[in-house]
């Protein structure tokens, strides 16, 4: 047990079948404490031996048994973002991974597999964890959200230092082809790290007036001689919703 519990250190308190057979645990024994609420199974051979896990926490234990049981997966869209903390889910799953073409890899229960191509500049290391970048994975999933969430997410991303401008630009470019990418093409020049964007958990009408008003407000800007910048500052006094 103490070699099972020395990789679950390793893996975000994971561990697979094969890290059972390797330490010879007894599968009765594994039934066991999965029965009495002591280990949870979590994707197809994998438990986690943490059950009190919450939160970021739990979202890396998943994260890890996708990765520990997918071959060449890496963490992307949805679960990306909210490794990166730009967006916290309502739950941890279904965990999202990219796999590079030719393998192909079927998703199953609480696990979405997609497939594409990835360079090394795609893909960070974030404590163990095979990530997208940011800039990569607002590639992945900008054009997937509906416009409100998906400025929410630009927005969360320039607030958080770890893209710049010019990064949203290079992949804004990177999104042409893709479905949805006309319908948010003109998000990625309102993005605004200084913005109070709406979060994901308000309602789709305030999100959409948020976009409304920063396009209304931005075209005012563009229009008046002498604007310092295209891009309004929002207050906190709810007018930049």
């Amino acid at each position: 047990m103490r070699r099972l519990l020395d990789a679950a250190a390793r893996q975000d308190a994971v561990v697979t079948t094969l890290d059972l057979d390797r330490a010879g645990a007894r599968r009765g024994q594994v039934r066991t404490l999965v029965r009495c609420g002591t280990w949870v199974p979590l994707l197809r051979g994998t438990f986690l031996v943490m059950p009190d896990r919450t939160g970021n926490r739990l979202l890396r234990s998943w994260a890890r048994a996708a990765t520990l049981t997918v071959p060449d997966a890496v963490a992307g869209f949805g679960t990306a973002v909210a490794l990166h903390g730009l967006d916290v889910p309502a739950e941890p799953v279904p965990v999202q991974v990219l796999v590079p073409p030719p393998l192909r890899r079927r998703g199953r229960d609480h696990l979405e597999v997609h497939h594409d191509l990835l360079t090394p500049g795609d893909v960070v290391d974030l404590r163990g964890l095979p990530t997208t970048t940011v800039a990569r994975t607002l590639v992945d999933e900008v054009p997937r959200r509906p416009r409100g969430d998906a400025l929410a997410l630009l927005d969360a991303a320039l607030a958080s230092g770890q893209v710049t401008q010019d990064d949203l630009a290079r992949a804004r470019a990177l999104t042409a082809g893709r479905r949805g990418c006309r319908a948010v093409e003109d998000l990625w020049l309102l993005a605004d790290g200084r913005a109070e964007s709406p979060s994901r958990a308000e309602p789709a009408s305030t999100a959409s007036t948020a976009v409304s008003r920063r396009t209304t407000c931005t075209c005012r800007c563009a229009a008046t001689p002498g604007a310092s910048s295209p891009v309004p500052t929002w207050s906190s006094g709810g007018d930049g919703g």
